[in-house]
């Protein structure tokens, strides 16, 4: 971990916001290109959904 110089507070904001935007557009080309559903997280939502189904009722 790096140390922030207090007589630089500028470099720090820099360097966050930086960080914020590498992550932003990390979540947005994930949103945009979304990874398929694997057979056992299907499986999952299904069983789940049958479980959450039946206390509804």
């Amino acid at each position: 971990m790096r140390l922030i110089n207090p007589m630089r507070p500028n470099e720090a904001i820099k360097e966050i916001l930086q960080l914020s935007m590498v992550g932003e557009n990390a979540l947005f080309s994930t949103l945009e290109n979304q990874p398929k559903a694997s057979k056992k997280l299907i499986q999952a939502v299904k069983s789940y959904n049958s479980v959450v189904n039946v206390h509804d009722n």
